[in-house]
């Protein structure tokens, strides 16, 4: 980790995640290499064509060991099986049971203003209370976390698939 200023650099090997904790619990994957990631909405299919710089972004809304398997799990379901992404539409009541949800981009803004699993944005998503108005960015190698909130825990672990 490297800290400059209000921004934490970390650096992250191929096969590895970033857990960032802090209320609830992020994933961070970057893409590595050219994928596409299928979403779906109530109305059509969208290819997310994601570049190596691109990140892959879970967000859970509670921390715990549970969330942590699952945020897992979901990674595999998208990247190594290709499950797609389901967008559902605003006022679905499924939304209110969703625990995990994905954007994938160069640069992913949390925020808690959004209703889970309803914004097709990939830039934005929805977060834990205490994670929002922070940034993600793609950075070379690694991620940079903007506007980190106070007692933030952050580590690695291999993705052991």
């Amino acid at each position: 980790m490297r800290r400059l200023g209000g921004t934490l650099e970390f650096k992250i090997n191929e096969d590895e995640i970033l857990f960032v904790e802090a209320g609830g619990l992020l994933g961070v994957i970057p893409s590595r290499r050219e994928r596409t990631i299928f979403m779906n909405t109530a109305e059509d299919e969208v290819a997310l064509f994601l570049e190596p710089r691109d990140l892959i972004v879970i967000s859970a809304f509670r921390a715990d060991d549970k969330m942590k398997r699952g945020i897992k799990a979901l990674a595999y379901l998208l990247l190594e099986t290709g499950n797609p992404l389901v967008v559902l539409p605003e006022d679905h009541p499924g939304s209110r049971r969703l625990k995990m949800v994905v954007s994938a981009a160069d640069r992913v803004r949390l925020s808690c203003d959004i209703t889970p699993g309803t914004h097709p944005d990939h830039h934005l998503l929805c977060s834990a209370p205490a994670l929002s108005g922070m940034e993600i960015v793609s950075v070379d190698g690694g991620v940079e976390l903007l506007n980190a909130p106070p007692g933030i825990r952050v580590w690695r672990e291999v993705l052991d698939w």
